[in-house]
């Protein structure tokens, strides 16, 4: 598929502190070792861009650059030495490095009709395609929904990690979980997994509160409304 190159695309790019514009991109290609073309169909938005877009991690050197690090979609194309996904495998897209595939070169993008160009890490997922590393894609099943299958990029792998490989929680323990959002419902997740029944969960939202109540054998504590010490 080398000659799908250059490819025309929209994309949301970070250009200064709260300045995020929707942008026509060009990726002239061709691919180079270890990269993957993807299309992406869902993406994620984590905490972390939020605290670039805010600048709340300092001033942001690599202005003008792409966001995004957890989605899915389908391989289009795939650089040297990429041997674990091929052309119409369905992935998910991740920060953590896996196991197969390596590091690969960021990829450079251009704005349409403009020869300045926008900077990109080794996964970015907030535009219609994507150049990332092959360590940061994994392949899934054709009959997996994109859509769920993009939480597992960090939403659902952070929660269900912090129970099994940070906290080590057994099953017979009490756990209080602050804040039932995306993560803290993927630790619910986690706890379910490992058989722990004996779960609280908090939260100043009764919309939260009530997600959570969907699994069962759930305790909730609204904060604003109860007393608690």
């Amino acid at each position: 598929m080398k000659n799908i190159y250059p490819i025309d695309f929209k994309g949301l790019v970070l250009e200064g502190g709260k300045k995020i514009n929707l942008r026509h991109i060009v990726f002239d290609g061709p691919l180079k070792k270890n990269q993957v073309l993807v299309k992406l169909y869902y993406s994620g938005i984590c905490g972390k861009q939020v605290e670039e877009y805010n600048f709340k991690m300092g001033k942001d050197k690599f202005i003008p650059h792409l966001l995004g690090h957890e989605g899915s979609g389908i391989v289009l194309d795939t650089g040297s030495n990429v041997k674990h996904v091929k052309n119409n495998d369905r992935v998910v897209l991740h920060w953590m490095k896996s196991k197969k595939g390596g590091d690969a070169q960021p990829a450079s993008y251009r704005y349409k009709n403009r020869k300045k160009y926008i900077n990109s890490g080794r996964i970015t997922t907030f535009s219609e395609y994507s150049v990332v590393s092959s360590n940061r894609i994994t392949k899934i099943s054709k009959k997996e929904d994109l859509k769920i299958a993009a939480l597992m990029g960090c939403c659902l792998t952070t929660g269900i990690g912090t129970v099994i490989n940070q906290s080590k929680i057994k099953k017979k323990e009490k756990t209080l979980i602050v804040g039932a959002g995306g993560v803290g419902l993927s630790i619910i997740v986690g706890l379910k997994i490992i058989k722990n029944e004996n779960i609280t969960v908090a939260d100043i939202k009764n919309s939260n509160l009530k997600k959570a109540k969907t699994f069962k054998k759930i305790k909730t504590l609204n904060l604003l409304k109860e007393n608690i010490k």
